[in-house]
């Protein structure tokens, strides 16, 4: 029965597609036989300027009716290159699905953000959450994938409302090359494509919105990439105004108990999954990577040596085990972190993190390394994941590490004593 749905579907989008494509033709057919009648300097003027305009007029119409018919229909993670990335295995987390959801349909009453950022430590699982949320509210909601290339979003986000596959190429690369006359050439296709999407897509939101009462929702996955010397900035930069009403969302850990439940879902007995999530933590990236890993033939002693000469290595990367600039404030960090834990607090505040590391070369060396992190919706710093933290515990970083820091200055006291200037 599903595949019978499916099969009507895209019959109905083909007959749509060439009927609004004949109704076009035949408009130009008509108006070219009038000029045709007329004296021949007269053709000549008319056919240049009405030609024109007649086809960037029918043009943008149809584009602006196929991305209406993308965002009604909502397309998050499904089959047009440029979206989302597929999921992998998924750990449900309800609480955080509904708050998106919340976001992607807003009650008509509810005063909502024009602009939201949905933040969390990488590997956390922002984009399975969103797909699944996406999933429950399918309707005016459309996902693109920011590429790497930032010059080309206006191509993926062309793809990710299916008018690279829907409209043919020659016309559309000469409608935008004839759009975006006087542009410099190594500019002029992408701004011109990401300019006519955007203007088609402004279109669809708001027709989407009278006719739902609820906005239409584009989500920007790696938003980031969206360099400042790029074209496509303005999506990104618009959110950063103080005249926006800008909204966040920060997707956290999973508690152990919720990792250690994934873990056993995969196989794993309860007292394993429990010792692996002491040394993994409950980053999703890392709880599926561990599950792989069993699944190669690692064994548990495997999976926790590993995970510890990941952390050795990112404190190795911070400078903390040699004698870097930063490495005596960022000790002072550890120091911190270890005893806000022991007191039950969760990181310390940006404030202390100012006067332990007060040089700004030194916070971004630290927080470069994925040793720490801060937080975006407290602006708390944390360690940046569990096996950090359990590094720094088992070493007792706080007080060996400061013993060597006051080692190394009393050898320096020593060499300048033996060698005044």
């Amino acid at each position: 029965m599903r595949k019978k749905t499916i099969s009507q579907s895209e019959s109905s989008d083909r007959s749509w597609r060439a009927g609004l494509q004949l109704s076009i033709l035949m408009v130009l057919q008509t108006a070219g036989n009038w000029i045709n009648n007329q004296p021949e300097w007269l053709q000549s003027t008319i056919k240049t300027g009405a030609g024109a305009y007649v086809a960037a007029s029918g043009y943008s119409r149809l584009r602006q009716e196929l991305v209406y018919r993308r965002v009604s229909q909502g397309s998050c993670g499904s089959s047009p290159s440029g979206t989302l990335k597929p999921a992998g295995r998924f750990l449900a987390r309800h609480k955080d699905t509904e708050s998106i959801k919340r976001i992607f349909s807003p009650s008509p009453a509810a005063v909502h953000s024009l602009f939201y950022y949905i933040s969390g430590p990488p590997g956390g699982g922002k984009s399975c959450l969103v797909q699944q949320a996406a999933s429950e509210v399918p309707e005016g909601v459309v996902c693109v994938a920011a590429g790497s290339k930032p010059s080309q979003f206006g191509q993926d986000l062309a793809n990710a409302m299916g008018l690279l596959e829907a409209l043919p190429n020659p016309l559309m690369l000469a409608f935008d090359l004839l759009t975006s006359f006087g542009l410099a050439d190594s500019s002029r296709e992408a701004k011109s494509q990401l300019d006519n999407t955007l203007e088609a897509l402004t279109h669809a939101a708001t027709r989407f919105q009278s006719k739902t009462g609820r906005p239409a929702v584009l989500v920007i996955d790696d938003a980031s990439r969206l360099g400042p010397t790029t074209p496509s900035y303005k999506v990104y930069q618009a959110g950063r105004s103080r005249c926006c009403r800008t909204g966040s969302y920060e997707v956290l850990d999973v508690s152990n108990q919720e990792a250690a439940e994934f873990l056993q879902a995969s196989g794993l007995k309860k007292p394993d999954a429990e010792e692996v999530v002491e040394s993994v933590g409950g980053r999703l990236m890392s709880l599926v990577a561990t599950c792989e890993s069993l699944e190669q033939g690692a064994t548990i002693p495997d999976i926790k040596a590993a995970w510890r000469a990941d952390a050795e290595e990112q404190y190795q990367q911070a400078g903390l085990l040699d004698n870097s600039p930063q490495r005596e404030s960022g000790l002072g960090v550890v120091k911190a972190l270890l005893a806000a834990e022991a007191s039950g607090k969760q990181g310390i505040s940006n404030r202390l993190w100012n006067e332990l590391v007060p040089e700004p070369a030194d916070k971004v060396a630290l927080l470069q390394a994925n040793v720490f992190a801060k937080r975006h919706q407290d602006r708390r710093i944390v360690f940046e994941n569990q096996a950090v933290q359990k590094y720094a515990s088992d070493l007792n970083l706080q007080a060996a590490g400061l013993d060597i820091a006051a080692k190394g200055h009393r050898n320096k006291a020593h060499q300048d004593t033996c060698n005044p200037a």
